[in-house]
């Protein structure tokens, strides 16, 4: 058996556009599904997985290794996050391939599960982008809530750090930390929150601040309070707060993980599966946050097909904490991708299947295909003017 053909669906979702990658083999019938997806880079990534598909054609799909390390090492260059989300989505679907050909369900050929049901987070407005990044400064944001506590969801993710350079001054510093009292005080004995900082803090002072504010707060974790950073400047941050701190969405290589852990800058990793290089890259930065009694909390707010990825992936890790889940993606697939996910009061729960469990309506896909991303990175501005991280 080879690869015959890699096909690629770019479909808009709200802000994202989901790049979906189909590899076909020379068994009639037998193909896999992935998922490539990167925010405001579906040309770039879609043209990658164009280069790939030179690489992959006429291999072997189930020597998973040895195919990733053709997409990795054949074009000299490291692949940078465009490169290693276009081999994760080829990588996820060989695990797909693999499955089918076996009649078994991912989980199992990741090591079989070790746990029953998957303790799952989502955000306010249950992932809708115009309440996550937009109205999270809002009593409208807080109406979401309710509704979030009584579906059992474990954790509640907040994305509402004020978009600044070097730090946020005065009364907008005083109305966030108000606004994070009235959440905290909402949620607190009925439901964790975790914060997302999404980089946002432009110096180690600004970082200071915020987290003088939250330490001893029992937040779950405090997500990117920096842009990706020396493992050293985080764990100065970490040793010097009582705050759980959580990194990883932008890290696509094994080498910043142990960086991280030897640094004891993170108490929780967050590889995404669909940037990171696969299920397989994914399972060994577990293995390294293992050795570091260091929790997984996958970065997941991608399509539906990641998120069946990241179902095998959490079942069959066991320093695995939680899971994220942008809930509004699965009504925007319902109509043409069907999952193994079965949403159960707070968890997921896996239903019956072979491979990755996915089946996806092809002529459907193809309709929508066709919208670029709106930009929504142009709201990022400090009050002077300076551009800043969304």
């Amino acid at each position: 058996m080879v690869i015959r053909d890699i096909k690629v669906y770019s479909i808009p979702v709200d802000f994202r556009t989901w790049i979906l990658v189909k590899v076909e083999t020379s068994e009639p019938g037998l193909f896999g599904w992935g998922e490539a997806t990167v925010e405001w880079k579906a040309r770039s990534v879609g043209a990658a997985l164009q280069e790939l598909r030179e690489l992959c054609i006429g291999e072997d799909p189930l020597r998973i290794s040895h195919l990733v390390r053709k997409m990795i090492t054949r074009h000299y260059w490291d692949p940078g996050v465009i490169g290693m989300s276009a081999i994760s989505g080829i990588e996820m679907a060989c695990w797909d391939i693999l499955g089918k050909s076996l009649g078994r369900p991912v989980v199992d050929l990741l090591g079989g599960a070790v746990r029953d049901r998957v303790p799952v987070y989502t955000h306010l407005g249950f992932g809708d982008s115009s309440h996550v990044y937009e109205k999270s400064m809002t009593v409208e944001a807080l109406q979401s809530l309710e509704s979030i506590i009584e579906r059992g969801y474990h954790a509640v993710k907040v994305v509402n750090v004020p978009f600044h350079n070097q730090h946020i001054f005065g009364s907008r510093r005083s109305a966030y930390f108000n606004m994070m009292d009235e959440i905290l005080g909402a949620c607190r004995g009925r439901i964790d929150v975790a914060l997302d900082a999404h980089g946002r803090c432009g110096s180690v002072g600004s970082a200071q601040s915020l987290l003088s504010f939250f330490a001893g707060r029992d937040l779950l974790f405090i997500e990117e309070i920096l842009r990706p950073a020396p493992a050293a400047t985080l764990g100065g941050l970490a040793r010097q707060f009582d705050v759980r701190l959580a990194t990883g969405e932008r890290l696509v290589q094994l080498r910043d993980f142990v960086d991280l852990g030897c640094e004891q800058a993170v108490s929780v990793f967050q590889p995404d599966i669909a940037h990171c290089g696969g299920l397989m890259a994914a399972s060994r930065i577990a293995t390294i946050a293992a050795g570091f009694n260091i929790s997984i909390a996958p970065h997941n707010p991608l399509g539906v097909v990641a998120s069946s990825a990241g179902l095998h992936y959490a079942m069959a890790t066991e320093n695995f904490l939680i899971q994220e889940e942008m809930s509004a993606h699965f009504n925007a697939a319902k109509d043409f991708i069907d999952t193994p996910i079965q949403f159960d009061s707070g968890y997921w729960k896996m239903k019956p299947c072979v491979g990755l469990g996915i089946t996806v309506d092809e002529t459907f896909a193809a309709r929508l295909q066709g919208r670029n991303e709106p930009l929504l990175t142009t709201s990022a501005v400090d009050p002077d003017g300076t551009l800043v991280d969304w």
